[in-house]
């Protein structure tokens, strides 16, 4: 799996930072938006060391 792209999305008053994720065995255009807060939870490891300034490769599967 890796990470594509960030961005922070607008919800009235809030500012949701979003990462876009290719799937492992899923082509960059079934890739999916997902809220960095779930993906942390859910994949610690992927935001130990870098802040997204290169592609994040992980393995894993999507729950």
């Amino acid at each position: 799996m890796r990470i594509l792209q960030r961005q922070e999305r607008r919800l009235r008053n809030r500012t949701i930072p979003m990462i876009k994720v290719q799937w492992a065995n899923h082509t960059e255009q079934e890739a999916t938006w997902e809220t960095e807060t779930d993906m942390r939870n859910l994949y610690p490891e992927l935001f130990g060391k870098s802040n997204f300034e290169d592609e994040i490769l992980f393995k894993g599967g999507r729950m």
